[in-house]
């Protein structure tokens, strides 16, 4: 990122999403190990202000309080939103990394995500680079890998995970009602393989990696997660 931000003539002074070390646990622990501090490059938000800069600086707007609500910026990807969702009415606040945060349906956010079908270079460009929608090991990345970008998908705050399936012209998303992701991929992973779109194979790697059982430090199992539909 800090190679996009020197072509559209900004630096990491001008993302202000914040300081955060790498949602990465290896990532925040190399960094540590060189003694190094995290700047607003670690951000896990830092890619989606960068992009908003180079929106700002294609459209000829100052990056200046970029940010805020009432900036050429948010208005445009709130009209956006909108038209990408259907949401006539979105409420507004005030996302993690200071931009807004619009709530709206989950039926509005897998419109949006079936609507994907429609602008390939993105689900494209989802493909081509699955961790940089979120890093290694996450559910989004690991969920395009393990289908080879047959599905493509974005993870979101507080229990919320969002897919489309190009080919198919689906788009589906789920929301954990208390905020938990634990529950997350054991669900996505079940209604995925019972609608038929993900392989025995592939419903066996997602487990694999995020497995149902609830182990205590003795190496027991207290129990299980359990996916009921």
């Amino acid at each position: 990122m800090r190679g996009v931000l020197e072509r559209i003539g900004a630096s990491v002074a001008d993302l202000h999403c914040g300081v955060s070390a790498p949602l990465d646990r290896k990532a925040a622990e190399a960094l540590a190990n060189r003694g190094e501090k995290p700047t607003a490059l670690h951000h896990p938000c830092s890619g989606k202000h960068t992009g908003m800069l180079a929106i700002c600086r294609a459209m000829g707007w100052d990056i200046e309080a970029y940010e805020h609500a009432e900036h050429p910026l948010q208005i445009a990807i709130r009209e956006y939103l909108g038209h990408a969702t259907g949401a006539t009415r979105m409420a507004v606040a005030l996302d993690g990394c200071s931009v807004p945060t619009f709530g709206i349906s989950l039926y509005a956010v897998a419109l949006a995500f079936a609507r994907l079908s429609a602008i390939p270079r993105i689900p494209d460009a989802m493909r081509a680079h699955p961790v940089l929608m979120s890093g290694q090991r996450r559910m989004d990345t690991t969920l395009m890998q393990v289908t080879g970008g047959r599905i493509v998908a974005k993870d979101g705050s507080e229990g919320l995970f969002a897919l489309c399936i190009p080919e198919a012209g689906i788009g589906l998303a789920l929301k954990i009602s208390d905020g938990s992701t634990r529950a997350l991929m054991p669900v996505l992973g079940e209604v995925l393989a019972r609608y038929g779109h993900l392989s025995p194979e592939e419903h066996d790697r997602l487990r694999a990696a995020y497995p149902t059982a609830i182990p205590i430090h003795t190496g027991a199992n207290a129990g299980e997660l359990k996916v009921v539909i």
